[in-house]
């Protein structure tokens, strides 16, 4: 008897079944009011944490522990002004989705925003003399603000009136904060300017500002432009955009599963154009020949 053959996409479709049965399970373990606790605030502090009774059956600190050994969450260790350690937590970015979409697809959007709003009340009823994240704090006032969630744009700006103002920690902060608010005001380019953001001060702290950096908007879609401009890109990241390579998501994964050019699926495409410009562009400041 012979396993019954799978096709590319049959596998896939399986693989992503199979991983969301394992991020259930993770979710699951950590206790799924905890794990939506941690994926939505940008960090805590374990003293915060406590004070706005994070929902952590077995203590926060046991919950720390156990969210790093899972690979969901990072932590680090600073003097209070006490003098004493005081641990402060967050989510991996890149488990941020993964920790809400099992709320998400059980109880929907509703469910998420509701514990946003009760994590933001509980952070600003924390009292004055305690020390709130920076990050923390930024997010809570901004869920709870009277106008509503701050759209991308909005975001960009408070980046960029940061970096304007030589402020390296506000704008670290609102960094932070936008990347925390992704799963409330849903995907965007925006998350993507952040991390970048992130990026270019990394090697503007380096001294490597010199370097020639370029922007590439990947998977661009004509879209976008309803809610960032080309001016916000550049207002955020002080340059210009350099690339836009089209997103065309079935021609991409036809010519990765079958492990050939884009030209060989199609032979005239606005993704491999875009691509053969970029080549060319890369080529060009390296001084090869194409």
């Amino acid at each position: 008897m012979t396993a019954p053959e799978v096709d590319a996409s049959g596998f896939r479709a399986l693989f992503e079944d199979a991983l969301a049965t394992v991020e259930r399970a993770r979710v699951d373990a950590l206790g799924r009011d905890a794990s939506l606790w941690l994926a939505l605030a940008p960090s805590w502090s374990v003293p915060i944490a406590e004070l706005a009774e994070f929902p952590a059956p077995d203590g926060v600190p046991a919950f720390v522990d156990q969210a790093v050994a899972a690979g969901v969450a990072e932590r680090a260790t600073s003097l209070g002004p006490d003098g004493n350690d005081v641990v402060t937590f967050w989510a991996r970015a890149s488990a941020r989705t993964s920790l809400v979409d099992p709320h998400r697809q059980g109880e929907g959007d509703g469910l998420v925003a509701r514990t946003a709003g009760t994590i933001a009340a509980r952070v600003r009823d924390v009292p004055a003399s305690a020390e709130v994240p920076g990050p923390l704090r930024r997010w809570a006032e901004m869920v709870t603000a009277a106008d509503g969630l701050p759209d991308g744009r909005a975001v960009l700006r408070l980046v960029a009136d940061a970096v304007e103002q030589g402020d390296t920690v506000g704008a670290a902060e609102v960094l932070a904060v936008g990347e925390a608010l992704e799963p409330l005001v849903g995907p965007t380019m925006t998350s993507a300017l952040l991390r970048a953001r992130r990026q270019l001060n990394l090697i503007e702290s380096q001294d490597l500002g010199n370097l020639d950096v370029r922007v590439v908007v990947n998977r661009f879609d004509k879209s976008i432009l309803r809610t960032i401009r080309p001016s916000d890109v550049r207002q955020a990241l002080g340059r210009d955009i350099g690339y836009m390579v089209a997103n065309d998501f079935a021609l991409m994964r036809s010519a990765i599963d079958r492990g050939v050019p884009i030209e060989e699926v199609k032979r005239k495409s606005a993704l491999g154009r875009d691509i053969e410009m970029l080549d060319a562009g890369v080529a060009a400041a390296l001084g090869l020949a194409r």
